[in-house]
């Protein structure tokens, strides 16, 4: 055990040895390994001490010197360091590392197998100053962002409510409070009953339709009993009965009165079950929904704690006999005492009680006969009691009872909701502990629902809080607080005994809530609708660009919800999103700077704001111009500036060598001045030194960056208007942010009469530039569907242009090139990808050649809508392309339109290996068939070595075996080795088809070869002579013909008869030949009565009853003397 030094001793600091750590077979040797995925706890505390104990030597300790990239690239062997402008002054001090001393420590922690690369990697994701070095703060700070990010996408769960709730008013109530929500399926009504006994109906959509009054008040008749009665009767409950499409709803008068609910125009009272013996308080019914004419049962539970079961036994005929009831009286009434005389259809038992307190709530389970109920009784809180009392019964004790609950049978959870604020979870059978107690509600629950399909449970309190319960973490999802107009002033209303209800038939799935004399209605999300669950998104609003890291090996993403996401652009990975970046305004601008290490961002409002890629820090905030839209940023590192563009038709540019300055201001004092007279849309920069700008009016201007003078007018515009003049110099334009919609927003912007249209992108060429070829084409604008190409140094601006667009009305909103700018890729309105030859193209101005369009190498389908950005980028010496499209994705491709996948999907790909993406290359599946085809050849020889080896041991032993087959090499084996002898083509098919069979094969036995000096247990030996035969008898069956394989093969590795897997025909012809050999003992002559038939043919049928098949015919060449077919 290594000691403690003093210097240790007093920061608390344990050394740890590296000895005594340990070991676990590492994945560094993949190129798509993450080292920050691999690092376990001991892995940290190395690191930690590593960092504490880091000493800088005196020729390092240069506290104010700045590396320069130079000083750098001498120190590291890595050659990626940030440019000495931007980099923060930070004074040097223990336990900072460099890139070559973080190297060092890294291998001592992990082991030698790390890569070069790796370390690199990980080492710009952590160096978020920019200045060369590490400690042990920035470490812990991107590890923390890391495990973060992860456990949010481990434990990310759509929000179940996401609209507002739709609240209506119950006029027909009269100030009373709901009662009970019942949902009919077909047709799809939602009734609502009120205490007083007010019916409304209402559509799916929460319209009103009808209402009536169910305590018999409608008719005079009615009017004059209900005048006699001194208390007037209140509805305690109601179900639906949904195989004879009938309503029961319980009152306070002792009766339950059922209605006709058929027809959607009239609902009408057909029976009344009268005098009950106590007040039934809580409904239940149960039906089988597979036989709806079976028996069904309605469960009612009485204010004195006892259970009635009415069992109706031919419900879609009728519940009751003939009823007996007055003449003239439409509802037929039914004396519950005499209910002896109707046994015919209906029975009933009771359920006694040891309590006297009322049953709030019971639910039939019919998977074992029991009946669920709650009380607020503190002893018999729910109990569960068998229907027939043959069974245990099971009793839950809570000390203020339970006031409402729910059970899943498919879950086998019963939720539980009472006055202590708590939502229990329990097993149904379990009555000892609640799996689960969820805490969160303020006032009493007083309703709890289960939904099956998401796995969640919904709760309801007093304070008109909903809260949302996932059943597998058991947390909350969400809460909503129900603002209904009469629960304001902190006044709570008031609610029935049944506040709650869920639709069953609407899609998506709603929850109705009451609360006086109003109800609401939330919809739940269709997270689970295939549309959106089939398809990733990248972001949920429309995207604004995505840009490729070089230097981070990242991909950013921008959307119109103002969210920006961070995604590893090798694996697909998503590694941080910042959501409101610029609150709610929509980011229409994004650019890196050349470092890669900071994100410059511009919205619609004028904001401009810098992060920090790594750890998503707001670092600059630059002054707006003027609150209209960004339209461009570019980084010029030649005068260490940003530079924007925008609506506000000014360059304004921002001095970036001060990186401690929060806010910096803006200099729109442009030399050259401010020519442009309408709104900028795009800007291009060709360094070294030229600046392209062009606006909505059609009008391209060539600046030089350094003197900041205008270079070249390519296009002059048109006179404008006196309106649009006047606007000029007033400095107010007449058209305001909101007037003209974002250009990725509209499918083509129509100039006006006599204008030329407005320019949508500009994109240089510089390695035409840089050749100095003074008469070619090296700037490329888009106009309306048009690509245009300029000529900024010879005679004639103009050279040659082409429709770019199939469809005249779209536009081209998406331009890129590769390095060496002999491939435009261009991206349109509709989502399409096209890729231009253009190596030759006006590359001289007097070629005719150049109104015509240039060679199209591929073009695809890639988005569903509009592609708003395209850059290309090289990984690994292969060029890829990086599209994002307002159908909120982005999608990375080959330049021949393989698509690798989108950013958000759920599986990760490996840019290193094809097999990985959504379209894998043709190639690769090659090499993959070819790479299977050997490893099957070796397989079979490994199998072929390990029987030579038990053959030999079994001769030693003298063993012998008779029904061992002679053949040295499984059938199956001989067959591949000879198709591998054939041509590429055949190999491989036969490959594909043997690959199962064996590799299955190999797996069970052979991947482990025994040792040729040590006795073969005999275990081992028996194992090994019956792993033989099986290979055998396989091999025989697939030489035969007429075998179909996909029932020897129905159930996985399990294998059938070989007689069922034969195909049998009805009729089969065979003819004898000329000299048969017949037996003494075959005395049956063959005869036929068709005279087209010969002696030497007859006619054999074959059919399912035949007891054994024929012996399909075999290969001739296969048959030889080793060869058995028993």
């Amino acid at each position: 055990m290594a000691t403690k030094s003093k210097k240790t001793r007093k920061k608390g600091i344990a050394r740890i040895t590296l000895a005594g750590q340990p070991k676990k077979h590492s994945n560094f040797h993949q190129d798509d390994v993450r080292i920050e995925e691999e690092l376990e706890r001991h892995h940290l505390e190395q690191l930690m001490y590593w960092f504490h104990v880091h000493q800088p030597t005196s020729s390092e300790d240069d506290s104010d010197r700045r590396l320069s990239p130079s000083a750098a690239a001498a120190a590291s062997p890595f050659s990626i360091v940030a440019p000495s402008f931007r980099q923060r002054t930070r004074r040097r001090r223990a336990g900072m590392l460099t890139l070559s001393e973080f190297s060092d420590v890294l291998t001592k922690v992990i082991g030698t197998d790390i890569q070069e690369k790796q370390v690199e990697s990980f080492f710009n994701k952590l160096d978020t100053a920019s200045d060369g070095y590490v400690d042990w703060n920035e470490f812990c700070t991107y590890m923390l962002m890391q495990f973060r990010e992860r456990d949010f996408v481990q434990t990310l769960r759509l929000l179940p409510f996401q609209s507002e709730a739709k609240i209506k008013h119950i006029v027909p109530n009269k100030q009373e409070p709901t009662v009970k929500i019942v949902c009919i399926d077909s047709p799809a009504k939602i009734i609502t009953i009120s205490k007083e006994g007010s019916m409304c109906v209402w559509s799916p959509s929460l319209h009103l339709e009808k209402s009536y009054r169910i305590n018999g008040t409608d008719g005079p008749q009615q009017q004059q009993q209900q005048s006699k009665r001194r208390v007037r009767e209140w509805v305690t409950d109601a179900v639906h009965l949904g195989n004879c499409h009938r309503l029961a709803i319980a009152s306070t008068g002792r009766d339950i009165r059922f209605y006709d609910v058929t027809t959607a125009d009239q609902y009408y009272e057909e029976l009344q079950l009268y005098g009950l013996s106590d007040v039934a308080v809580s409904l239940n019914y149960w039906f089988d929904e597979k036989v709806p004419g079976s028996q069904s049962l309605l469960l009612f539970g009485d204010d004195r704690g006892a259970v009635h079961v009415l069992y109706f036994s031919k419900p879609l005929r009728q519940l009751f006999a003939v009823p007996f009831g007055k003449k003239g009286e439409e509802t037929q009434r039914i004396y519950f005492p005499d209910l002896k005389f109707h046994t015919e259809f209906v029975s009933h038992v009771r359920l006694e009680a040891t309590f006297v307190d009322p049953i709030r709530r019971l639910i039939y389970l019919p998977e074992n006969s029991y009946v669920a109920l709650c009380t607020s009784h503190s002893k018999y809180s729910m109990v569960l009691a068998a229907v027939d009392n043959k069974n245990k019964s099971y009793v839950f004790s809570l000390s203020k009872g339970v006031d409402c609950f729910d059970y899943s049978r498919s879950l086998n959870v019963l939720a539980t909701g009472s006055s202590d604020r708590m939502v229990r979870l329990w097993n149904a059978y379990v009555i000892t502990r609640p799996v689960a107690v969820l805490v969160g509600h303020n006032t009493n629950v007083i309703d709890v629902k289960i939904i099956e399909s998401r796995a969640i449970v919904i709760s309801y309190s007093r304070e008109a809080v909903v809260k949302v319960w996932d059943m597998k973490e058991y947390v909350c999802l969400q809460t909503i607080a129900v603002k209904f107009p009469n629960s304001h002033l902190g006044r709570l209303p008031d609610y029935g005994p049944f506040p709650m209800a869920t639709t069953h038939s609407l899609f998506p799935k709603s929850v109705l809530v009451t609360a006086n004399d109003y109800v609401a209605m939330l919809k739940l999300g269709q997270v689970n609708d295939p549309v959106f669950s089939s398809t990733p998104l990248t972001h949920k609003a429309q995207l604004c660009g995505a840009v490729y890291n070089a230097c981070l090996r990242q991909v950013v993403t921008a959307a119109d919800d103002s969210s920006i996401g961070v995604w590893d652009a090798t694996t697909g990975e998503k590694q941080m999103l910042y959501t409101g970046a610029h609150g709610r305004e929509e980011i229409t601008a994004l650019t890196l700077d050349d470092t890669g290490r900071r994100l410059i961002t511009g919205a619609r409002n004028g904001t401009i704001k810098v992060w920090n890629v790594q750890n998503g820090h707001n670092l600059h905030q630059l002054e707006a111009v003027d609150d209209t839209e960004v339209s461009g940023i570019v980084c010029v590192p030649e005068k260490k500036s940003i530079l924007v563009v925008g609506w506000s038709r000014k360059i304004a540019l921002y001095n970036d060598t001060e990186p401690d300055n929060l806010l910096l201001r803006a200099n729109t004092d442009w030399k050259g001045g401010h020519l442009h007279n309408d709104d900028i849309l795009s800007a291009a920069v060709c360094p070294p030194a030229l600046l392209a700008t062009a606006s909505y009016d059609g009008e391209i201007l060539v600046w030089f960056l350094e003197t900041e003078v205008l270079f070249k007018k390519l296009r002059k515009t048109r006179p404008i208007r006196t309106s649009a003049r006047i606007s000029a110099m007033t400095g107010i334009s007449q058209r305001t942010p909101a007037s003209r919609p974002n250009s990725r927003h509209r499918n083509i912007q129509k100039p006006l009469d006599g204008q030329a249209p407005p320019v949508d992108k500009l994109l240089f060429l510089p390695r035409r530039a840089e050749a100095k070829q003074s008469e070619a084409a090296i700037l490329v604008s888009s106009e309306a569907g048009t690509l245009r190409w300029w000529s900024v140094f010879g005679q004639k601006t103009e050279i040659g242009n082409f429709c770019a667009c199939v469809d005249g009305d779209e536009c081209v909103l998406a331009l890129c090139t590769t390095e060496a700018n002999d491939l435009l890729i261009t991206g349109d309105t509709q989502g399409k990808v096209t890729v231009w030859k253009i190596e030759e193209y006006c590359v001289r101005p007097d070629d005719r050649s150049n109104v015509l369009a240039p060679g199209v190498a591929f073009s695809w389908n890639a988005h569903s809508n509009v592609v708003v950005s395209a850059e290309c980028f090289v990984h690994a010496s292969s060029t890829y392309l990086l599209t994002a499209s307002t159908d909120s994705t982005a999608k990375l491709w080959t330049l021949d339109g393989l698509a690798i996948g989108t950013f958000g999907q759920k599986k990760q790909w490996s840019l290193d290996n094809p097999l990985t993406w959504v379209e894998p290359p043709q190639w690769a599946i090659e090499e993959e068939d070819e790479r299977r085809t050997k490893e099957l050849l070796f397989q079979s020889r490994e199998n072929k070595e390990i029987e030579e080896d038990v053959d030999q041991e079994n001769a030693d032993e003298t063993v012998d075996d008779k029904s061992q087959p002679d053949n040295d090499i499984p059938l199956n084996h001989r067959k591949l080795n000879r198709l591998l002898s054939f041509g590429p083509e055949t190999s491989k098919n036969a490959a594909q088809k043997e690959s199962s069979s064996v590799r299955s094969k190999t797996f069970a036995f052979g991947s482990k070869v025994p040792n040729h000096n040590t006795r073969v247990s005999l275990g081992t030996r028996v194992a090994g002579q019956m792993e033989r035969l099986r290979q055998d008898r396989q091999g025989r069956r697939r030489f035969m013909e007429g075998i179909d394989f996909s029932r020897t093969n129905r159930y996985g590795t399990l294998q059938c008869c070989a007689y069922q897997a034969v195909n049998m025909t009805e009729l089969e012809e065979v003819k004898n030949p000329e000299k048969m050999f017949q037996s003494s003992q075959f005395p049956f002559k063959t005869t036929s009565n068709d005279p087209s038939l010969n002696s030497k043919t007859a006619i054999v049928k074959v059919g399912p009853r035949s007891t054994a098949p024929p012996m399909p015919r075999q290969d001739p060449a296969l048959c030889n003397k080793d060869t058995d077919l028993s």
